[in-house]
């Protein structure tokens, strides 16, 4: 019974933490981000297309920062300075790392 009980608890946890996963990435989805590469990677200014999509990702930007998925992509000073060209302040998870 104690072990019944026990594998249903660890299920329970794994769906909560699948859906709690899911749920994230339809309001942070990286692809929206795609326009702002040429920015990232110093080549040119942030377009307006990569500017309203950071805009509209602007409570994401913390979670692509510490996520490695991410982190080569979206860390570093250049990135920072994406944001910042944009007219958007660093949120303070940017603001205090070595951005």
């Amino acid at each position: 019974m104690a072990r019944t009980v026990a594998v249903l608890v660890w299920v329970l946890v794994i769906v909560v933490v699948v859906a709690g996963a899911m749920a994230i990435e339809p309001q942070c989805p990286p692809k929206k981000l795609l326009p702002c590469n040429p920015a990232v990677k110093k080549v040119k200014e942030p377009s307006a297309l990569c500017c309203s999509n950071l805009r509209a990702q602007e409570g994401c930007l913390c979670l692509y920062l510490h996520d490695p998925r991410y982190q080569r992509y979206f860390g570093g000073a250049d990135a920072g300075k994406t944001i910042t060209s944009c007219g958007i302040p660093l949120p303070y998870c940017l603001s205090t790392t070595n951005i």
